[in-house]
């Protein structure tokens, strides 16, 4: 730059004022373009983390749904694919059911409650 502005000199005031602006509103202009860049990139990661945590979150769901199921499944006795109070009262006293339940954070403390929640009928 130093060159360039030397050779102005020779030229009145307003032309070396002139180019040192444009320089000035070029590198600037330069730098807008970059951090647009940045910012556009940036808002496209934060985009595909949103979509993966919904993704994610999603895949949760499911997981614990199948782990609810079958703990059900599990507690047919008679494989009927129903489960009875008599059924669900007994699977609860056991330990194992209990800690799966509470896993799973399902709290069966009152049964018949639970049953007429789980079937109205």
């Amino acid at each position: 730059w130093r060159e360039l502005l030397h050779q102005l000199e020779v030229l009145p005031f307003f032309y070396y004022a002139l180019f040192v602006i444009y320089v000035a509103v070029a590198y600037f202009a330069i730098l807008n373009v970059v951090t647009g860049i940045f910012v556009e990139t940036t808002l496209q990661v934060a985009q595909v983390d949103r979509e993966d945590i919904i993704s994610e979150e999603m895949r949760n769901k499911e997981v614990y749904m199948r782990k609810a199921h079958q703990i059900f499944v599990d507690m047919d006795r008679d494989g009927s694919n129903t489960l009875t109070l008599e059924e669900l009262r007994e699977a609860v006293k056991d330990k194992h059911v209990t800690a799966y339940l509470n896993a799973l954070e399902l709290d069966f403390t009152d049964v018949k409650t639970l049953f007429v929640l789980l079937d109205p009928e």
